[in-house]
């Protein structure tokens, strides 16, 4: 509506980039939209006001997590799958628009076509997590996100890149949704909001560390294609360090 056309909707003119900058408006309308109901009809459980400061809470989290069995191990597999699914989202556009030559709005269509099939394998997911445990589905997750990421970068045109970047969207959905059931499984209910903000601090502590190596291996090798290698690399790390059950 904004940033294909010709002409913008809603008489947004192309100076200083507002079409693209109104898209965070209603970028903003949407998330207020579908949280509204969260907000109006779910109620919120009494708070448990904590005495001690944020640095000793930390430690008291990090402590729990490590009673926990495979816990620590799931967090930091979560932290390098993480920073793959980062750099993947950071660079796709990127990488697609310098090696295949796709316009901006090819771009954006494949941007598009990424978050359909993110939500149709979210969908399966929850199926697959109910019958398989999530352990299961993470694994599964990355190890197709491993052979898919390995299509994209060796694919000879666009047509392969397309279809492997497609099928990627199938497992991103299942690979952090699972990751967010895995938790409240393994959590005991009295630690489980503190095991969720470890989860968050996992995906979130070393995020610029991908978008660094793959600013590191594309500088040192001249091509995207080694930086898009970094994604693989750090799927196939957390694959080997999560838990097994």
């Amino acid at each position: 509506l904004f940033v294909m056309p010709d002409e913008p909707a809603l008489g947004i003119t192309k100076d200083k980039a507002a079409h693209i900058r109104v898209t965070m408006c209603f970028a903003a309308l949407w998330l207020l939209v579908f949280s509204a109901p969260l907000f109006l009809f779910v109620r919120s459980p009494d708070p448990q006001p904590r005495t001690e400061p944020f640095l000793a809470q930390l430690r008291t989290s990090v402590a729990v997590a490590m009673r926990i069995p495979d816990m620590p191990r799931f967090l930091l597999a979560r932290m390098l799958f993480a920073d793959g699914l980062v750099t993947l989202f950071a660079f796709g556009g990127i990488y697609a628009a310098k090696i295949f030559g796709l316009t901006q709005t090819m771009v954006l269509v494949f941007g598009i076509v990424l978050n359909i099939t993110a939500g149709i394998g979210a969908a399966f997911g929850g199926y697959a997590d109910d019958r398989f445990g999530s352990t299961r589905v993470i694994r599964v997750s990355l190890l197709a996100l491993t052979v898919l990421g390995a299509v994209a970068i060796l694919a000879p045109n666009q047509a392969v890149f397309w279809g492997a970047g497609a099928a990627l969207g199938i497992f991103i959905g299942p690979l952090q949704s699972s990751s967010r059931v895995y938790v409240a499984r393994k959590a005991p209910a009295e630690h489980r909001a503190s095991m969720f903000g470890l989860l968050m601090l996992s995906g979130k502590a070393t995020s610029f560390v991908g978008p660094l190596l793959y600013g590191i291996a594309v500088a040192s090798t001249g091509t995207e294609r080694a930086g898009m290698a970094i994604v693989v690399i750090l799927m196939i790390a957390g694959y080997v360090v999560m838990p097994r059950r």
